[in-house]
Order: structure tokens, then sequence, then C-alpha cells
């Protein structure tokens, strides 16, 4: 039976924290274990949705790690936790699930069917491409496809591949990620400025001659209307009240509450017919 350890990158919102642990007590099939990864400053109301999880999940697999540093973003908490999972000899697959993603019910069977299917890929994600038109992924006949490219959203990796960025960690890395990446990956064709985790685990993937598999019908969506990078509009109540919003959001209710160059966000069902 395929093992599973799950980091949870966390930091200054507690109800999207409630939302998406929320659906991994769905989704949550006995298989895997689960690192929560409070970034430095994290809010306290996390300790909220995380209590919850833990009563539900049992505290024997789930461990709370909290990131003391001075880097911006979110670079330093994500590869750290991915680092520290990777380290898990009792993990098949390791899973990046950021406070802000929905994952369904299905989430662990369908990351086991895409490895399976494809044992090469760098890494697999359920939630839709935002690397390719969607009308594009319409013309393919498959439930999961390969491209060259990487999103760090409900994303899964295997254990070795996920160690692949333990040989990046390093304040020459965090102090300035551009001139890093730069330097390290001088043939990139990706970005400079997009050199955050994501971007250099994409460059990884670029210069192993690597894919990903994406879900042709999306499992989990992006939620975060606001963050590190995105001010969109604050929710009111606790956190249990802010997540049940969330979960109960629509596509046209998330684009909303998000800034006009942000409203990009869609939705799927997460729960069987």
């Amino acid at each position: 039976m395929t093992q599973h350890h799950v980091i949870v990158p966390a930091w200054r919102r507690p109800g999207f924290l409630h939302a998406c642990l929320t659906r991994l007590i769905v989704a949550d099939n006995g298989t895997a274990r689960y690192t929560i990864s409070i970034d430095r400053d994290g809010d306290t109301l996390n300790s909220l949705p995380i209590a919850m999880f833990t009563d539900a999940i049992g505290a024997d697999r789930v461990q709370i790690s909290h990131r003391i540093h001075y880097y911006p973003g979110n670079s330093f908490n994500v590869l750290c936790a991915l680092t520290e999972a990777s380290q898990d000899v009792t993990a098949d697959l390791v899973h990046i699930v950021e406070e802000d993603v929905l994952v369904g019910f299905d989430h662990f069977a369908v990351h086991e069917r895409m490895h399976s299917e494809y044992p090469a890929a760098f890494a697999a994600s359920s939630c839709a491409n935002q690397n390719i038109e969607p009308a594009h992924v319409a013309l393919l006949n498959a439930p999961f496809y390969t491209h060259p490219s990487y999103q760090s959203l409900a994303v899964s990796m295997r254990r070795e591949i996920a160690a692949k960025a333990s040989e990046h960690l390093g304040i020459v890395y965090f102090s300035d990620p551009i001139g890093y990446c730069e330097r390290v990956f001088p043939d990139s064709l990706i970005p400079r400025q997009n050199a955050e985790q994501d971007g250099l685990l994409n460059r990884i993937r670029e210069r192993e001659e690597m894919g990903t598999v994406y879900t042709a019908h999306p499992r989990a969506y992006h939620a975060g209307f606001t963050g590190y990078h995105r001010l969109g509009a604050e929710l009111e109540g606790s956190p249990q009240e802010q997540g049940e919003q969330i979960l109960a959001m629509t596509a046209d209710e998330l684009n909303a509450h998000a800034p006009e160059e942000f409203r990009d966000h869609t939705t799927c069902d997460l729960d069987p017919v």
C-alpha cells in the first residue's frame, strides 16, 4: 500500500487553513502522515484548525513545525518542510498542499494512479494546469496527461525527487533567489523573476528533462484570494466560520474577493456525486 507524507505550509490565514484541513480529513484514508509547517510570525489562531485536524486524524500522524527565519516569501518554509518529508523513509509520495488549496475526497487515490501510470514523472498535480489553455486539455481523451511545467498546487512527487530540493537549501539561495537561479541554472527558459520555491522546483524539473502529470478534470483547486502575493478581501468570524464560508464559495465568489489582477479562480466538485 502506498504511503504518503503531506506537508501543509501555513502562515496567517487560519480560515483557509481550516478549509484546507477539513478537506484533508475527508480525503484521509489512513495512509498519510502530515506535517503542518507554520511560517515565521504565523497567526496564533492557526492552533484552532490544527487542534480540530489533530483530533480527527490522530496526534500520532500529525507533526507541527514552526519556522524562524528572516527571508521573504514562503520558499524557506516550503523547501525545508519538503526536505524533511523526503527523509521520511516510510513515505512513497511526498505532497505539498498549501493552506489555500482544497482537495477532493479521492486525493490520494488520484495521485497514486498518476504516479503509477507515469512513473518517470517529476511530479503530479491534481489542480488545473495553469500553464496550458483549458481548451487544449479538453481535446485530450485521457484522464491524465504530462506537460513540461510545474506548479505547487495539490502536488506530489516521489520521495527521491523531493529530496533534490535539499541541494539548494542555504543562505545563498534564500537571500537572493533570482541571482542564485541565474547562476545555477544559466540555460533555463523559465522567467528569471519566477525564482521562489515553485520556480526553483520547476528549474530542477527542467534540468532533469522531466514533466509533471496533471488531471484532465481537476480534483483540487486553489481558493487563496488573499495571501503573500494577493491582498484580497478579509473575511470576518472565527477560523471555523471563515473556513466554512470559503468551502461554500463559488468561483465567482472567490474572484469577487480577489484583487482585480488575480481573478483567476476556478472550482471543481470535490465530493462524489
